[in-house]
């Protein structure tokens, strides 16, 4: 089973409206503990959509609320998710890819 590949746990957030606002933002724990597997994609910088530099590495866990956007904390580092692939129908091997980028 993929599962058992997992050996790190990752903590989810996302930016949400604070209650009783209309414009201010918070990151709001959305998953405290998802149990993991993280890949380094290579030693070298890649820019995201948005512009920023950093060290991508691929995220893989079970079916999960993730989207890009998030941010994702693993091990003490932050990191935000920068592309989601979800493989489902595939039994055993349900999963999602999660590329996170990490910033200097």
């Amino acid at each position: 089973m993929i599962f058992d590949f997992y050996n790190q746990t990752a903590k989810v957030e996302r930016m949400t409206i604070i209650t009783g606002s209309t414009t201010k933002k918070e990151w709001t724990t959305i998953i405290n503990s998802q149990p993991c597997l993280v890949q380094p994609q290579g030693n070298n910088d890649n820019q995201d959509g948005q512009g920023a530099f950093g060290k991508a590495s691929l995220m893989i866990c079970d079916i999960a609320d993730i989207q890009e956007g998030d941010k994702i904390t693993i091990g003490g580092n932050a990191y935000r998710a920068t592309g989601l692939k979800r493989y489902e129908g595939y039994g055993d091997i349900d999963h999602l890819e999660v590329e996170i980028t990490t910033f200097k």
